[in-house]
């Protein structure tokens, strides 16, 4: 388990641009110390970054190049925005932002879609928390397959052409199905 968190979390550090001095301060920290690599090993992951990932490397330099050229990034549909006043410094920021953003996004859809969905029934189902990429309900026993359920409608709904993630992928010319979820219960 502690290699694992400890390769998702380089994983993300790589993808967001991150330096190879970073990456070994943040594997160190997050395996506790257990885990001391040599810095070549990560110098030549950021070495290897447009050859791995070529296309994902051209979008993050597009959008560093337009932070640059206009100061901000802004995000289709609802324009949010966010400004970047030293590109340099906040490299790994600009390319964050879309992806945080929308992930963000799509889950708000999701818990808006859920709450409607579940103010029609009666029994009790209360969203009480949704961070990036999870919903929390708090809910009976007797309601569990209601949630799911509806989590499941409201994920379809956010992958129809008129929900986000599916004008999303219209507007940017490409389709990313399925969207995958994993569903945990707790007592």
């Amino acid at each position: 388990k502690q290699r694992r968190q400890v390769g998702k979390m380089m994983n993300f550090a790589d993808l967001f641009l991150a330096s190879a001095n970073t990456m070994r301060e943040q594997v160190y920290a997050q395996s506790g110390g257990d885990i001391n690599l040599p810095i070549d090993i990560y110098r030549k992951v950021v070495a290897t970054r447009t050859e791995v990932r070529p296309q994902l490397n051209r979008w993050q330099n597009n959008l560093i190049l337009t932070a640059k050229k206009n100061g901000r990034i802004e995000l289709p549909f609802i324009g949010q925005s966010r400004q970047f006043s030293n590109v340099s410094l906040e490299r790994s920021e600009i390319v964050n932002f879309p992806v945080q953003t929308t992930a963000s996004n799509l889950m708000m859809q999701i818990q808006g879609y859920m709450t409607k969905k579940l103010a029609k029934v009666s029994g009790r189902a209360d969203l009480f928390l949704q961070v990036f990429d999870a919903v929390y309900v708090d809910c009976t026993p007797q309601m569990r397959d209601l949630v799911v359920s509806s989590f499941k409608s409201a994920v379809d709904h956010v992958m129809s052409p008129d929900g986000y993630w599916g004008m999303l992928c219209k507007y940017h010319g490409r389709e990313v199905l399925p969207l995958e979820f994993d569903v945990e219960v707790s007592h």
